[in-house]
């Protein structure tokens, strides 16, 4: 008896050992904007935050995928992606502290009008409920630098996180991310330090609760970085710029109605 309960307390032990790490990254919502994710403080003290910096991938880069689907090849993508990582330290700044980014699915494409609207539609990814693809990061492991160009660094390395479908989360581990580490240059288009990422996976549709889908969809995204958080858009005017106007009229047109008023006195 004592030796049956040592031999439990012995497995159990072992369970715990080498039971796999359990992370659990929370991907903040949009700003109001949409323009990038809430970077809350106690992501910022993680270290020095990258957000990702729109257009300057060609079409459809950011976030791109290929599959058979009803005995065609198909191919799908956009570039409706935002999101941010923390750097690692100085020394290896491509060992990523946290990241996270959405795919936005109402702008997924492919050349088929009728399979887009299927995608989208409630028997796939029902984008009125889901109406992201998130990914969310918690390392980079096995980091190595493979080259340097001037002051532009190349590194591989393994991404751990977490990516979501339907409301499904599932562990990925991806190997062979490029990292490329580009300090700020004054002359440079984009402002900031930068850090690009790149690298390809394959996605198992059914493990995600999508029913009678046993397709895998080869996924690549390419993705820019930018120390400069990317600026929100303009404000909408309210119904239009003349309903704006008569908001908010100006000084002088106030001034000048004032006026009118008071000589018919």
């Amino acid at each position: 008896m004592l030796f049956l309960y040592s031999l439990n307390a012995l497995l159990a032990v072992s369970a715990i050992l080498v039971a796999p790490e359990v992370k659990l990254v929370e991907v903040p919502p949009r700003t109001a904007g949409k323009e990038a994710l809430v970077v809350g403080n106690d992501l910022k003290a993680l270290g020095t935050v990258y957000y990702t910096v729109p257009g300057l991938n060609q079409p459809g880069k950011a976030f791109r995928f290929n599959s058979v689907y009803d005995g065609k090849q198909i191919e799908g993508s956009t570039d409706n992606v935002v999101g941010f990582i923390v750097a690692g330290p100085a020394d290896n700044p491509a060992k990523l502290a946290h990241g996270a980014w959405r795919i936005g699915v109402e702008n997924v494409e492919t050349m088929d009008a009728k399979l887009n609207a299927k995608l989208k539609g409630k028997e796939l990814l029902n984008t009125e409920k889901n109406p992201d693809i998130t990914f969310g990061l918690y390392g980079v492991a096995d980091v190595k630098k493979v080259s340097a160009l001037a002051d532009l660094v190349t590194y591989t390395g393994r991404l751990r996180g977490e990516i979501t479908i339907c409301g499904i989360t599932k562990d990925v581990s991806i190997d062979d991310a490029t990292l490329i580490v580009v300090p700020a240059n004054p002359g440079a288009p984009i402002p900031g330090d930068k850090i690009a990422i790149r690298f390809k996976c394959d996605i198992k549709l059914s493990d995600y609760g999508l029913k009678d889908v046993t397709q895998i969809i080869h996924v690549s995204q390419w993705l820019f970085f930018s120390t400069v958080p990317p600026a929100a858009p303009p404000p909408v005017p309210v119904n239009g710029a003349k309903d704006e106007k008569k908001l908010a009229p100006n000084k002088p047109e106030a001034e000048e109605k004032q006026n009118a008023d008071d000589a018919a006195k």
